[in-house]
């Protein structure tokens, strides 16, 4: 994503949103790949999803509850703001393969969700489910669909929230009878 700004900063010597929005198509694709990678890690998507379960399991019940709620959220703010926004033929051009792509972490994540015997990892990786879901929405390239990725991303935000607080009540209940 660094890389992707500095060329940015390049070519059109400003990263002010209200300038940057006539590159070309063949410059749009690149950065979009740029972008996209960078923002694939942080929503995740399959192959970049190894780091969101292993972040719930490990981490305390306040760091999993801020990760669920908001860190997640940042790439769906950035596939918005950035991906469609400033890069729009690049997004029409890579839809297909984002779609794809999203489509995989879903139906892996579905399948892995299943198998998990910890908890916490199974939220996370129904969290990484949903917001498969999300990226679905935002490339489907319709108002409805991008309407409707907000209000997923928004209500993932606050149902993995209270699952995860529903699992901290659970620890110390198993703790306090142990």
């Amino acid at each position: 994503m660094l890389l992707s700004i500095l060329f940015i900063f390049s070519y059109v010597g400003s990263t002010d949103f209200q300038l940057i929005y006539n590159i070309n198509l063949e410059y749009q694709k690149i950065l979009f790949l740029g972008f996209f990678i960078a923002f694939a890690v942080k929503t995740p998507l399959y192959p970049f999803i190894i780091w969101l379960p292993k972040a719930h399991a490990d981490s305390p019940l306040a760091g999993s509850i801020i990760l669920a709620a908001t860190i997640l959220k940042l790439a769906t703010y950035a596939y918005l703001r950035i991906a469609i926004t400033i890069l729009p033929d690049a997004s029409l051009y890579f839809s297909p393969l984002v779609q794809t792509i999203a489509v995989i972490s879903l139906i892996y994540s579905s399948l892995a969700t299943i198998v998990q015997q910890d908890t916490k990892r199974l939220i996370a990786y129904s969290s990484i489910g949903h917001m498969a879901i999300v990226v679905l929405g935002i490339f489907s390239n319709t108002v409805i669909g991008i309407e409707g990725a907000i209000l997923l991303s928004i209500g993932h935000g606050l149902v993995s929230s209270a699952l995860f607080i529903c699992v901290g009540v659970l620890y110390m209940i198993e703790l306090t009878l142990d």
